[in-house]
């Protein structure tokens, strides 16, 4: 939060996150003043660490790209800064380290879905 006050930061993008259901995102940034989206890891497939989170400035028009569920295995999200004549895809997604070929076959299936949106 302190970082986010003092640097006058638009976008911040975060893996690794830690994050869970027990922290709440006022924590992370003044909900005044930003948006937070978080995709925390899910318990039920992975144990604890990962998670992507980003904060976005509450001057900054976004919204975010919702995935279908096939994907809720995956630690990504994904949103867009609607811009006057062009719009920004950011897709944020983390990929652990033990991660199987199943799992990565489905990352490149929502990317692809995301890069066709």
């Amino acid at each position: 939060n302190h970082l986010l006050q003092t640097s006058n930061i638009g976008i911040l993008l975060l893996t690794e996150s830690w994050l869970s259901s027990v922290y709440p995102s006022s924590l992370l940034a003044d909900l005044s003043t930003y948006s937070v989206l978080r995709k925390d890891r899910n318990r039920l497939y992975n144990a604890g660490g990962g998670g992507v989170c980003a904060i976005i400035r509450s001057d900054i028009d976004f919204m975010q790209v919702e995935l279908p569920d096939e994907f809720a295995s995956l630690e990504l999200l994904a949103f867009d800064v609607l811009g006057a004549h062009i719009n920004y895809r950011f897709i944020l997604n983390y990929r652990p380290p033990n991660s199987t070929v199943d799992n990565m076959l489905l990352l490149t299936k929502a990317n692809q879905l995301l890069e066709r949106y």
